[in-house]
């Protein structure tokens, strides 16, 4: 094979791989471009590890949430930067390609519910020691797939402020072990 045709192969590899990224990143849009409550959220530091466990995770008929179906599914928080206070976090669902905010108390969740749900005194998250809620959740009366946002803010001791998300993907299809 020629260095033209092995050139021309190589960058018609590199085209296609490139698109598809294009196509894949397309899919799943940066929350903090899509939102325009989270524009400054987005200029933060990410400093905080976020992680869901089953990720994808398939629904059960009922559950916790109250809602036909519920995703259940385990959400870990850890502090890269040093120790942290939770002030907040949210939920997004992503809908029509955009991150809209979906807690289900229609605000953010507090520091007093992140210190009880995630067995995390005080709310603060100290390195090398992971704050989890083993028993959360996303429900909905369809039985859809979809993306869900996790987004954490905390403050150092200094009063700086760094963010952490991750996104579980929700099959939409029953657990079978259920």
């Amino acid at each position: 094979m020629s260095h033209d045709n092995l050139y021309r192969r190589l960058t018609l590899s590199t085209f296609i791989l490139l698109f598809l990224f294009d196509v894949t990143a397309a899919q799943e849009p940066d929350p903090f471009n899509s939102h325009p409550g989270l524009r400054e959220i987005g200029k933060l530091p990410n400093g905080i590890r976020v992680t869901h466990t089953p990720n994808p995770v398939r629904a059960q008929r009922g559950g916790r949430s109250g809602f036909k179906y519920t995703w259940e599914y385990k959400t870990t928080v850890e502090s890269m930067v040093g120790p942290l206070l939770i002030e907040g976090f949210y939920s997004f669902y992503l809908i029509a390609n955009k991150w809209e905010f979906s807690n289900y108390t229609g605000k953010p969740f507090r520091s007093d519910e992140f210190a009880e749900w995630y067995s995390c005194p005080k709310a603060v998250v100290k390195p090398g020691t992971a704050c989890s809620d083993p028993l959360n959740w996303t429900g909905n009366n369809k039985l859809v797939s979809g993306k869900m946002l996790w987004l954490f803010i905390g403050r150092d001791n200094i009063g700086k402020h760094h963010r952490g998300h991750a996104v579980i993907e929700l099959i939409g299809k029953i657990d079978p072990v259920e």
